[in-house]
């Protein structure tokens, strides 16, 4: 007798793959947003090896964005997307940002 998973494709069911980019720095600035560049460009890179279908962006740690960290941060969840067939913002937990 032969066991299938749970998650196998003749069940219906397939769990995805879902990689993190953490941003630990507590504000977003034109200095910090380099080290936020660096992180996407380094996970989109990568994408082809990791196989991750979907990108959870953690921005919990961050307590101020100035306008140019929008800015980037709407240029990096472009580039994100482009990547991944998902991307999941999980906003910074200051309710006063």
């Amino acid at each position: 007798m032969m066991v299938m998973p749970r998650n196998s494709p003749r069940h219906g069911v397939i769990f995805r793959f879902m990689m993190d980019l953490r941003v630990g720095v507590p504000s977003l600035t034109a200095v910090t947003m380099d080290t936020v560049f660096a992180q996407a460009a380094a996970l989109g890179a990568g994408h082809g090896v990791g196989g991750a279908e979907e990108l959870r962006l953690i921005l919990e740690d961050v307590k101020f964005i100035d306008p140019y960290g929008l800015v980037g941060l709407w240029c990096v969840l472009r580039y994100l997307r482009r990547r991944y067939q998902a991307v999941v913002v999980v906003p910074p937990t200051d309710r006063e940002l």
